[in-house]
């Protein structure tokens, strides 16, 4: 539990911080997405690794549009094959941070492969404490992304066919 909650942790500074550009997110989602089944259009999110800001930016959007959190989360760990190949090589830069020393000047490989990891679990909580702390997605949104409630529905509406 207590990993888990440090992805929570993380997580939620990303929604405090990335506020500004996720709303930048949205209102571009709002620019582009389709309003009709009639108009079809496609939407690309990604980042490096697509696990954290931009897992985050995507559990919203699915959460907002309904979708069950254990689908949300097992969306999320679909990123777990793909940063498999990657831990190796991202590893030595992380460690070389400094973020990842003990006390004694020891390296934590084990947090830096937990931090490189996607685990449905991180998922779940993480929506748990969005639910929580905004009481859910919408919340998210409208209260602190500024979105209004005509916005939100026409993400949902452009989203959903």
């Amino acid at each position: 539990m207590f990993k888990t909650q440090g992805f929570v942790r993380a997580y939620s500074q990303i929604l405090d911080h990335a506020a500004p550009s996720y709303r930048l997110l949205f209102q571009h989602l709002l620019q582009t997405t389709a309003t009709t089944a009639a108009e079809p259009n496609g939407t690309l999110i990604h980042c490096t690794a697509g696990k954290d800001r931009t897992a985050v930016a995507v559990a919203l959007l699915l959460s907002l549009l309904s979708l069950p959190t254990d689908a949300i989360a097992a969306e999320y760990a679909l990123s777990e094959p793909g940063l498999a190949g990657l831990r190796e090589k991202l590893a030595p830069g992380l460690l070389a941070t400094g973020a990842f020393d003990g006390p004694d000047g020891s390296k934590d490989e084990a947090a830096v492969h937990r931090m490189l990891s996607a685990r449905a679990e991180n998922m779940v909580a993480t929506l748990e404490a969005i639910r929580e702390k905004y009481g859910g997605a919408e919340g998210y949104l409208t209260g602190v992304l500024g979105l209004s409630a005509e916005e939100v529905q026409r993400l949902r509406d452009g989203f959903v066919v």
